[in-house]
């Protein structure tokens, strides 16, 4: 029970630290591919990089802020060895469109 506390008062802490911030658009290198960054999906903000968590944690992207150049992990257990990480790197740039609307 401790410890659950001690997550809940860490996470509290880490979600004041992020302040008011913008949607990122994300190409993954060499790829078609890209995803989005949502202000709410931040979990971490420091003052050269940016931690996001999608899927419930099982995906980190870590967004330099000065470069916008990211590194998204994904952790698959479902998958067998050794395809279990998943790592691309990319690059963002700030959205200039709104939820809804076309890319």
């Amino acid at each position: 029970m401790e410890k659950i506390k001690f997550l809940g008062v860490l996470l509290v802490l880490m979600s004041a630290q992020v302040g008011s911030a913008e949607t990122l658009e994300c190409l993954v290198d060499g790829s078609d591919d890209w995803f989005i960054l949502y202000p709410e999906q931040r979990i971490y903000r420091s003052s050269k990089y940016d931690v996001y968590a999608l899927m419930e944690g099982m995906t980190l992207a870590t967004v330099s802020r000065q470069r916008l150049r990211f590194h998204r992990i994904t952790q698959l257990n479902l998958l067998p060895q050794p395809d279990r990480i998943q790592r691309f790197e990319g690059e963002c740039r700030y959205s200039e469109t709104t939820l809804g609307s076309e890319r």
